[in-house]
């Protein structure tokens, strides 16, 4: 059942025997409105790419204040390009990353 956008709540109730699943899925867009954003991304392609292996570095900043709360960066590969996923342990050992 898809809610109308201007729903704020819901309530699900149930009874009986057996069991039920209920799922919600939110999700938003947050149009910027500021002069400068929250968040700044800045992908670059490493000297040590070829045209057969992309070295791609990512780095990202946060100047919203002292707190983000959470936040989530997605990075897709271009078409073509597979992650290596030998390397991806070393995200680990950094502080700044959480893995969920």
């Amino acid at each position: 059942m898809q809610l109308p956008k201007t729903a704020r709540w819901v309530n699900v109730e149930a009874s009986g025997t057996g069991m039920a699943i209920a799922q919600l899925s939110w999700g938003y867009n947050l149009a910027v409105t500021e002069a400068w954003p929250s968040f700044t991304l800045d992908p670059q392609v490493d000297r040590t790419s070829n045209t057969n292996q992309m070295s791609l570095s990512v780095c990202t900043s946060y100047f919203g204040g002292n707190e983000s709360n959470m936040a989530v960066m997605e990075v897709n590969m271009p078409t073509g390009f597979m992650i290596n996923t030998d390397r991806l342990p070393n995200l680990l050992h950094n502080p700044s990353v959480s893995l969920l």
